[in-house]
Formats: C-alpha cells, structure tokens, sequence
C-alpha cells in the first residue's frame, strides 16, 4: 500500500506494476540498492517539509530526520532545558545535554563534566581490578593515557 502510494505520489503510478525491481517486497529487498538510489533521486526534488507534509497526506509513515544543528536549536528541547549551557573546568562553555528526566525526591547527584581523553583511565582500570604499578606501567608504555601522569 505504501509503496502505491509513493508512486502515485510522485506521478509514476504505473511504474509500480511495470518495474519489476519495484513490484514486490521480495524484489524491493533483492534490489534494495536500486531502491534506496531510485528514492533518494526524488527526494531531492522537493524540500523536506513538502515531503512531511505529503507523505502524511498520503498516509505513509514519515517523521523527520533532525541534524545536531536542528536538535541544539530546537525550541522545545531548550525551553524544558535539557540542552543547557555549562562551564568545563578546561573547555570553557559548552552546550550540554541534562538527564532526560526530572524527579521530585531523587534528583541525579554527582554529575561531572566530560572527561578529556584519558582523565578518568586510572580510576576505571583500579576499578576493574588492576594494581597502581600495573595501571602505572600501561601510562609509561601509552597503553592507556593519563592527562596527569
């Protein structure tokens, strides 16, 4: 159904019955890199709001696809603020996501900026069990990095 309706939608209605790479789910799947290069071809024939728009008019299931650029700006993400703006003790500010929820009586604790490369490896590898003069062995031979060492 789906399918009909695309080309119906793009005006090519009859190439649905007559293009045998496109007629069945079967053929679909046994030429999906046709397919996907068929779709792309029109996809940048329209913008992406018209295709919102007609692939739901058409019943088709869409949704959009945002960049990280989309997703920083976007209005509702900022508003109940789980994008904000934090000070890194090296980094300077920088946009950061919250915890994507919100609790009354146990609010998350503890939360630190991102790590620069390496910042918590020794931390990480004394946890996993390894002794101080093995994890000080791995940052002398680079296995691992250590900003302080």
């Amino acid at each position: 159904k789906h399918w009909r309706s695309f080309f119906r939608l793009i005006g090519r209605e009859e190439m649905f019955d007559s293009d045998l790479r496109f007629a069945s789910q079967e053929a679909r799947s046994r030429n999906i890199g046709e397919v996907y290069r068929f779709v792309a071809g029109e996809m940048v024939k329209r913008t992406s709001s018209e295709w919102l728009r007609l692939l739901k008019e058409a019943d088709i299931p869409v949704s959009p696809l945002n960049s990280v650029d989309d997703l920083i700006e976007d209005a509702h993400l900022l508003k109940t603020g789980f994008i904000v703006m934090t000070e890194h003790p090296t980094e300077g500010r920088l946009r950061e996501m919250t915890v994507p929820g919100k609790w009354s009586a146990s609010a998350p604790e503890g939360l630190r900026p991102a790590p620069r490369l390496g910042e918590h490896s020794a931390e990480i590898l004394r946890e996993a069990g390894y002794a101080d003069a093995e994890i000080e062995a791995m940052i002398a031979s680079r296995i691992t990095l250590c900003p302080t060492a």
